[in-house]
């Protein structure tokens, strides 16, 4: 998921997931389709800010079997490089639901994400990283679309994902993750 700043701390992680997270209870599982996302997703580096702190920041997923996990790392380099000044991660569950047509006329699946543990690691005067992504306990109901090596995720700007009822509906193709 390079989304702007409150839009990555909104909905990142609402990407994180849980004790036994499912889907919805109206749309089936397809477990066949978590594979898809297997692997390591590489968000692009962005300008963050944050009160007096201006630096970079830069997302990371990882997909193994049914278990998420979600770095947000801030950096003082513009390429996200070296080490990271502050970072946030959170641990959980997710499922992948049935596909959909979205508003923007590709197919992508849902997904609902439940988070089950989050830690801070490091500090930056003014930030406070519990405010970007999402805490434990937390539920996301998203979509995602993946092109080739590229993974899209729902677009948040009109949505309030923490209920099925709010799934996006379409994709936010300006935030791309890559596969590594």
């Amino acid at each position: 998921m390079v989304r702007s700043t409150t839009a990555y701390g909104l909905v990142l992680f609402a990407v994180i997931v849980v004790s036994g997270c499912g889907s919805s209870s109206d749309d089936p599982v397809d477990t066949s389709n978590i594979s898809m996302l297997e692997g390591t997703w590489v968000g692009e580096c962005y300008d963050f800010a944050d009160g007096d702190f201006t630096g970079f920041a830069d997302w990371v997923e990882f997909y193994d079997g049914s278990n998420y996990r979600a770095l947000l790392s801030i950096h003082d380099s513009q390429d996200c490089s070296g080490a990271y000044l502050a970072q946030k991660e959170m641990l959980g569950t997710f499922s992948v639901g049935s596909s959909l047509m979205t508003n923007s006329g590709v197919t992508a699946y849902q997904m609902d994400l439940s988070v089950g543990q989050v830690s801070v690691d490091g500090q930056i005067a003014g930030v406070d990283l519990s405010l970007y992504g999402y805490d434990a306990g937390s539920m996301l109901y998203d979509i995602f679309y993946i092109d080739g090596d590229n993974l899209y995720f729902g677009d948040y700007d009109t949505v309030d994902p923490s209920s099925a009822e709010n799934r996006p509906t379409d994709i936010d193709f300006t935030v791309i993750y890559v596969k590594q």
